[in-house]
């Protein structure tokens, strides 16, 4: 899974878009993902299919449903609600008055709710994926996202990057060091890979601790106070704002119109 957040774009037509028009349209989507009444499915349905259009459309390289699949494990947490939903039975999980009792209403309502969060994970995969970083933040920072909070995303962001390739220099080499016997499983037993794992846990804090502080040094020696400069966006049109704020408008109704 890999998510792409850096400065080289992908060759999509959404990427050529400006950040603003993406940022704005993609709030509203979540907004009315989010705000869309329970057992409206046909607003639900509309909202994936107005999804898959744009990612067939914009970006069909991109790893998309497979990305919102590996992150709705975090849907796990909304199954107690198939057994504390009030409502008519449909299976008895354990002992007849003891067991859990999945309700009808329930199923219903997980359901609606792991829908909802892949949608939601989707449409802001769609929105860094085929935007760099660096254009998100400065269409945060038009719309007056205070600079702080930009600044330490930005910084967040770079520091996540020098740790991914700490992170794959470190299995470069344990995978140089590693002898894999033809007919056998490599690597030794669970707990010889639980301490190698540990031991590589560890030595990449390290390594992240003196490489963010190198980094620093060097932002330091080339003036930096405490902010992020880009170079500012060109404005846009009247045009491409009133479509973007028409599609926002569409994105962010599009779940009260439709039952």
């Amino acid at each position: 899974m890999r998510l792409h957040i850096g400065t080289e774009p992908l060759p999509s037509r959404l990427q050529r878009l400006d950040a603003r028009l993406k940022l704005l349209v993609g709030v509203a989507l979540l907004l009315g993902i989010a705000l869309t009444p329970r057992g409206h499915w046909g607003a639900l349905g509309a909202y994936a299919t107005l999804l898959l259009v744009l990612w067939r459309w914009g970006a069909p390289g991109l790893p998309l449903w497979r990305t919102a699949l590996w992150l709705s494990p975090f849907a796990l947490a909304t199954l107690p609600w198939l057994w504390l939903t009030p409502g008519p039975p449909m299976l008895t999980l354990g002992r007849a008055g003891t067991g859990l009792i999945i309700t009808q209403t329930g199923l219903l309502r997980v359901t609606d709710l792991i829908l909802r969060m892949v949608l939601s994970i989707a449409t802001a995969g769609l929105i860094v994926g085929t935007t760099p970083w660096t254009a998100l933040l400065a269409a945060l920072r038009t719309f007056g996202l205070p600079r702080v909070l930009i600044s330490s995303m930005g910084l967040m962001l770079h520091y996540l990057g020098l740790w991914v390739a700490s992170a794959h220099t470190l299995q470069r080499a344990r995978a140089a060091r590693s002898f894999e016997w033809p007919g056998r499983r490599a690597g030794g037993t669970l707990a010889w890979r639980a301490r190698i794992t540990g031991g590589m846990v560890g030595n990449l804090f390290l390594r992240a601790l003196a490489q963010s502080e190198r980094t620093y040094q060097a932002m330091l020696a080339r003036g930096f106070d405490g902010e992020i400069r880009t170079l500012p966006l060109s404005p846009l049109n009247r045009r491409a704002w009133v479509v973007s704020l028409a599609l926002a408008m569409l994105g962010g109704l599009l779940g009260q119109l439709l039952p």
